[in-house]
């Protein structure tokens, strides 16, 4: 008997590559422009968890992002770098 991966373990057969980001641009629709550490510039939306629990996202902050390996100029924010340093005042 073979058994579905995806049945045991549910996600496993999605492939995506995981990479640092930061936010460019905010478009509507939850999507954002985002430059890769690499320097590539992607279109990304928000995952469902970040959705539903209003989690804001503004230019400028680091994301960790999912990138399709089919299409290499899009991808899902799937989680917020929160350790924010305060910009310092003149």
């Amino acid at each position: 008997m073979i058994l579905n991966p995806s049945r045991i373990f549910p996600g496993t057969n999605r492939v995506t590559i995981l990479q640092k980001a930061t936010v460019r641009q905010t478009l509507p629709n939850a999507r954002f422009r985002v430059q890769l550490e690499n320097g590539n510039e992607i279109l990304a939306h928000v995952s469902g968890a970040a959705r539903m629990h209003l989690i804001r996202i503004l230019p400028g902050d680091k994301v960790s992002v999912e990138v399709s390996p089919f299409d290499g100029t899009k991808g899902r924010i799937t989680l917020p770098n929160r350790d924010r340093t305060p910009e310092k005042s003149p």
